[in-house]
Protein backbone atom coordinates (compact mmCIF):
# COMPACT_ATOMS: atom_id res chain seq x y z
CA UNK A 1 0.00 0.00 0.00
CA UNK A 2 1.64 2.95 -0.70
CA UNK A 3 -0.32 7.25 -0.41
CA UNK A 4 0.41 9.44 -3.23
CA UNK A 5 -0.81 13.20 -3.01
CA UNK A 6 -1.34 14.99 -6.14
CA UNK A 7 -0.92 18.85 -5.26
CA UNK A 8 0.35 22.28 -7.29
CA UNK A 9 2.25 25.08 -5.98
CA UNK A 10 -0.67 27.51 -7.17
CA UNK A 11 -3.02 25.70 -5.18
CA UNK A 12 -4.18 27.74 -1.94
CA UNK A 13 -5.82 24.15 -0.09
CA UNK A 14 -2.28 22.65 -1.17
CA UNK A 15 -0.16 25.43 0.35
CA UNK A 16 -2.75 24.48 4.00
CA UNK A 17 -2.37 21.24 3.67
CA UNK A 18 1.67 21.41 3.53
CA UNK A 19 2.52 20.96 7.49
CA UNK A 20 -0.21 17.83 7.75
CA UNK A 21 1.59 15.98 4.68
CA UNK A 22 4.80 16.85 5.92
CA UNK A 23 4.03 15.66 9.47
CA UNK A 24 5.04 12.45 9.08
CA UNK A 25 2.42 10.08 10.41
CA UNK A 26 1.66 8.45 7.06
CA UNK A 27 4.33 7.84 4.39
CA UNK A 28 2.80 9.96 1.81
CA UNK A 29 4.32 10.65 -2.16
CA UNK A 30 4.12 14.01 -3.05
CA UNK A 31 3.55 14.80 -6.45
CA UNK A 32 3.02 18.60 -8.40
CA UNK A 33 0.84 17.94 -11.19
CA UNK A 34 2.19 20.14 -13.28
CA UNK A 35 5.57 18.09 -13.19
CA UNK A 36 3.66 15.02 -13.52
CA UNK A 37 0.81 15.48 -15.46
CA UNK A 38 0.91 11.70 -17.40
CA UNK A 39 0.71 10.28 -14.08
CA UNK A 40 -1.92 12.15 -12.51
CA UNK A 41 -3.90 11.34 -16.08
CA UNK A 42 -2.91 7.98 -14.87
CA UNK A 43 -5.01 8.01 -11.72
CA UNK A 44 -7.45 10.23 -12.94
CA UNK A 45 -6.68 13.30 -10.67
CA UNK A 46 -9.42 15.77 -12.01
CA UNK A 47 -8.32 18.38 -9.33
CA UNK A 48 -5.83 19.05 -6.41
CA UNK A 49 -5.66 18.37 -3.56
CA UNK A 50 -6.01 14.76 -4.29
CA UNK A 51 -4.81 11.69 -2.03
CA UNK A 52 -4.95 8.23 -3.68
CA UNK A 53 -4.54 4.89 -1.52
CA UNK A 54 -3.26 2.63 -4.20
CA UNK A 55 -2.33 -1.25 -3.34
CA UNK A 56 0.18 -3.44 -4.28
CA UNK A 57 -1.77 -4.02 -8.20
CA UNK A 58 -1.39 -0.50 -8.50
CA UNK A 59 -5.57 0.17 -8.11
CA UNK A 60 -6.54 3.01 -6.06
CA UNK A 61 -8.45 1.82 -3.40
CA UNK A 62 -9.14 5.06 -1.70
CA UNK A 63 -9.70 8.56 -3.15
CA UNK A 64 -9.86 11.62 -0.89
CA UNK A 65 -10.33 15.17 -2.61
CA UNK A 66 -10.51 18.53 -1.06
CA UNK A 67 -8.81 19.96 1.59
CA UNK A 68 -11.77 18.50 3.97
CA UNK A 69 -11.54 15.12 2.78
CA UNK A 70 -7.78 15.00 3.24
CA UNK A 71 -7.64 16.44 6.77
CA UNK A 72 -10.21 14.45 7.85
CA UNK A 73 -7.76 11.42 6.66
CA UNK A 74 -4.42 12.99 8.05
CA UNK A 75 -5.85 13.39 11.03
CA UNK A 76 -7.86 10.79 12.03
Amino acid sequence: MKYIYFGAKWCSPCKQLKPLINSGKYPIIQKDVDGNLAEAQKYKVRSVPTLLWIDDDDTVTKRYVGLTDIKTFLTT
